[in-house]
């Protein structure tokens, strides 16, 4: 007996809403009044099947006018693959406060402000540095690095090994001779468990 092969489902489409960015500038119309102008743009990318269509949404404000909306869509080939977002992680911020001893005698305050920016995309690691140092009554001297490299293979995770304690047990035992014996049977166990 043939049976007919299922139709594929069609793949849910991705929509990603870029959020709205408005511009406010101001205007010299014809008769030389300057009046507000606010721009606000929105952009709608909905991927689907190999296609992707691109809806961008431009409303224009004038002073006392009424509000003219443009909507543009364009279709086009996907992109073969969506580069991967960025995974950023910024570490907390270390403050240090010391007293240095100037040439001149003086004690003064230094604080020395660190930050750690770290970056990882396509197997790249972006490690940005930010130290601040401000002496007292001088002005705050900021050193930028920024370091690229291949990231760092994940590491592993250690599996999780558990020993439960001994359990001994104690039996008495009739043998064929009807001699009584002593049967002491130990039992250990051990559980390994590795996560994910």
């Amino acid at each position: 007996k043939e049976e007919e092969a299922p139709e594929e489902m069609p793949r849910q489409p991705i929509i990603e809403e870029l959020p709205e960015e408005e511009e406010v500038t101001h205007v010299v119309g014809r008769d030389g009044k300057r009046t507000k102008r606010i721009v606000k743009r929105r952009k709608i990318i909905k991927r689907q099947d190999g296609k992707q269509q691109t809806t961008d949404i431009v409303t224009v404000e004038d002073e006392g006018k009424p509000a003219e909306t443009t909507v543009t869509v364009k279709e086009e080939e996907a992109p073969e693959e969506m580069p991967r977002q960025p995974i950023i992680e910024e570490l907390p911020e270390e403050e240090e406060v010391t007293h240095v001893v100037g040439k001149d005698g003086k004690r003064t305050k230094r604080i020395v402000k660190r930050r750690k920016i770290i970056k990882r995309q396509d197997g790249k690691q972006q490690t940005t540095d930010i130290v601040t140092v401000e002496d007292e009554g001088k002005p705050a001297e900021t050193t930028v690095t920024v370091k690229e490299e291949e990231a760092p293979e994940e590491m592993p995770r250690q599996p999780i090994i558990e020993e439960l304690p001994e359990e001994e047990e104690v039996t008495h035992v009739v043998g064929r001779d009807g001699k009584r014996t002593k049967r002491i049977v130990k039992r250990r166990k051990i559980i390994k468990r590795q996560d994910g």
